[in-house]
């Protein structure tokens, strides 16, 4: 093969003398020179990259080193602590890897932070090197606008270029690995192009994105492995899992929140699920975890796994004694108002994932009010006309209680637009125009994201009143001009099974009817994948992504592990945001306040085993975390029985100068007019149970 060297010209970032220093962690982290990084370390990093970081809002994670083909490496997976660490601190993360290393970093993350993993956002990187991977760089950077970008234990491109034009990367021992590493630090290479973003990289070799030094080793064989994509500022480490969880801790400790860091144990079983996952020891090239391989044990770099939580353990210390503490302080912003609609329980369950996207994605905090018509569930025994009326008064009562409506059950998104133009029957009622204006309708976003990216051959799993309405299809192929017809399998089993928490059961009938009710439906799948007629799979009741696990592995085991299974509430979330961007200037937050606990408010006669159900579906996946404190509120019915005056006595404080809501019944009020209840915060019920974190109240 045919090389030549780049020309490089003087890069306008790189390493330069750093104003603040760590000595301790810079002494931990340079502590094993094994590998020749006491050559070129470069110190005072960890200090400087966390005050850069201060006033950042959504920092762009890059990693992912596979060192032969199929052998991702468990070095840079401590990525995953650093971005929990970074959202602990207040700032909007994203991942960005490539396609083999995609599913080693969410084993990772999940371990360290599953809400994270369940609602992070996730980025596979893997277009062709060269031009291609620059226009893709730059189309991802102008639509998720990161103001930093920080690349771990990350392939950085050499000096040399192939005949092809695209670069020589290579590993420890010379070896060309272009082949079978995607170009993620093209995002790099781009991102030092921009004003306003802050770039670092972290390295133990010198051929790692973003690490840039003087007497950088060649590679085993005598060549030159040198990265040339250059940073912000340069951090070495003897492995660069720990100089990421030195930048996760030295932010904690700037916000005055170290001990939000994740502990060793959870590092440890990060590690551990990575190489369950596929990954190896980047030195070993073993996939068991602390397995004695020469001089050597398989874990990361060659060290036990235990070494590296002792150094874990070390780190924290070491902050502390170096970092300034609670130098940075985030002021909240006031909460949107988001109403999730649903006719029962499986509002509870898109409503905690639609607001877990918004948490982890959106830069503006946000508080969930479900409105449940559970006394007019299931909402597909209805006729038609039935349900327009029902699913119209719910949805007017939706927007006079919040800000945006999103529309989660998808039997009543079904009745779309209809359902908006019914008469209004509840006072201070905004009018039709408003009510399109503020509601964004789940089968319209989930039609366009099938058309988008389901591709030829979509199969949507819904209830049977979903089914026969054929509102999915219509929009498919209206947004598809006619070329895709999905195919739709009701599985009339599920929703119901979840309602009664069948799926959580212990008992062996219990899990044995969940796995026929499931297995029944993917032996249907089968037939169809067998035919060449599955190119994806969507979840569109929103009861169903609590079997997700379930049904996730009986497609593994039937062979269907390869068709990817997609919750629509996703789409629905980045819809809600886009629209959000749009309306916000509009809703007057000044006099809310930053509480974010969540409300119900139903139809139901049994408010405790609402409660029950809330606080159960609502609650946080990561352990530790507490009950969620919920106040569910009963409404005889939504529409004309309502009058809001007594649920804003329950919802919100009292406040002169809030919006008032309106005596008009006019249908189509000034489009200038202010939304009710715009300016007004939720309040907590003082009287709630001791025995409870949340309240119910019953409003006549």
């Amino acid at each position: 093969m045919s090389l030549r060297l780049a020309e490089i010209s003087p890069a306008p970032r790189g390493r330069s003398v750093l104003p603040l220093q760590s000595p301790n962690v810079d002494a931990l982290l340079h502590s094993y020179v094994g590998r020749g990084i006491d050559k070129f370390k470069a110190e005072g990093a960890v200090a400087n990259i966390a005050a850069a970081l201060d006033d950042k809002k959504h920092v762009m994670l890059l990693t992912g080193f596979s060192v032969a083909p199929q052998m991702p490496e468990t070095d840079g997976m401590a990525t995953a602590v650093l971005g929990s660490a970074l959202k602990a601190a207040g700032m909007l993360v994203t991942f960005v890897t490539d396609t083999t290393n995609d599913p080693i970093l969410k084993a990772a993350v999940n371990e360290v932070d599953p809400e994270m993993a369940a609602y992070g956002k996730f980025v596979e990187f893997d277009p062709p090197h060269g031009a291609p991977a620059e226009a893709a760089a730059n189309k991802l950077l102008d639509k998720l606008h990161p103001d930093a970008v920080v690349a771990v234990e990350l392939p950085g491109r050499s000096q040399d270029i192939k005949e092809d034009g695209t670069h020589v990367y290579r590993n420890m021992r010379g070896v060309d690995i272009s082949p079978f590493n995607g170009p993620v630090d093209q995002l790099l290479v781009e991102a030092n192009k921009r004003d306003g973003i802050f770039t670092a990289g972290v390295g133990d070799g010198g051929n790692e994105a973003g690490v840039i030094g003087q007497n950088i080793p060649q590679a085993l064989d005598g060549s030159n492995m040198a990265n040339t994509v250059p940073a912000d500022i340069t951090l070495t480490a003897w492995n660069s899992n720990l100089g990421a969880m030195a930048i996760g801790a030295a932010v904690l400790q700037r916000h005055g929140r170290l001990d939000k860091m994740p502990p060793p144990d959870a590092y440890v079983r990060a590690m551990e699920a990575t190489m369950a996952a596929g990954a190896v020891d980047g030195v070993t090239r073993g996939r068991i975890p602390n397995e004695k391989i020469g001089d050597s044990n398989s874990g990361v770099d060659g060290f036990h796994l235990e070494a590296h939580a002792g150094d874990l353990r070390k780190l924290v210390a070491a902050i502390a004694r170096d970092i300034p503490a609670g130098v940075v302080q985030v002021e909240k912003e006031n909460p949107f108002i988001i109403v999730g609609t649903d006719s029962s329980d499986g509002g509870l369950i898109g409503g905690k994932n639609l607001m877990g996207f918004l948490e982890h994605r959106y830069h503006t905090p946000a508080v969930l009010v479900s409105v449940l018509d559970h006394g007019n569930a299931p909402y597909g025994e209805h006729t038609r006309a039935s349900l327009v009326v029902h699913a119209g008064r719910m949805e007017q009562t939706a927007l006079l209680v919040g800000d945006l409506t999103a529309t989660i059950c998808n039997t009543q998104a079904t009745t779309l637009p209809e359902s908006l133009h019914i008469p209004p029957n509840a006072l201070g009622d905004a009018g039709a125009s408003r009510r399109e204006q503020r509601t964004v309708n789940l089968v319209d976003v989930t039609a366009r994201a099938i058309v988008e990216s389901g591709g030829t051959h979509p199969v949507l799993l819904s209830t049977q009143g979903t089914k026969d309405s054929g509102a999915y299809p219509r929009k498919i192929r209206e947004y598809s001009d006619g070329k895709i017809d999905p195919g739709m399998v009701a599985c009339p089993e599920w929703a119901p099974l979840v309602n009664d928490r069948t799926h959580e059961s212990d008992d062996p009938e219990d899990k044995a009817y969940v796995e026929r009710s499931v297995s029944k439906i993917v032996d249907e799948l089968k037939e169809m994948h067998d035919a060449g007629k599955i190119t994806s799979l969507y979840l569109c009741c929103t009861h169903y992504p609590a079997l997700k696990s379930h049904i996730q592995a009986e497609l593994n085991a039937q062979g269907l592990g390869d068709v990817k299974l997609i919750d629509p509430i996703e789409s629905l979330a980045e819809a809600v945001m886009q629209r959000l961007d749009e309306i916000g200037g509009e809703i007057d937050r000044s006099k809310r306040t930053v509480s974010n606990d969540p409300i119900v408010l139903t139809t139901a006669l049994d408010l405790s085993k609402v409660q029950v159900a809330a606080e159960h579906i609502l609650r946080n996946r990561n352990p530790s975390a507490p009950i969620p404190k919920v106040s569910v509120l009963s409404l005889p019915s939504f529409g004309h029985d309502i009058d809001l005056r007594l649920l804003t006595q329950e919802l919100f404080p009292h406040n002169e100068s809030s919006v008032k809501i309106e005596e008009s019944a006019d249908d189509e009020p000034d489009a200038d007019a202010p939304l009710p209840f715009a300016g007004l915060s939720p309040q907590v019920d003082a009287d709630a149970d001791a025995e409870s974190s949340g309240s119910t109240q019953t409003l006549h």
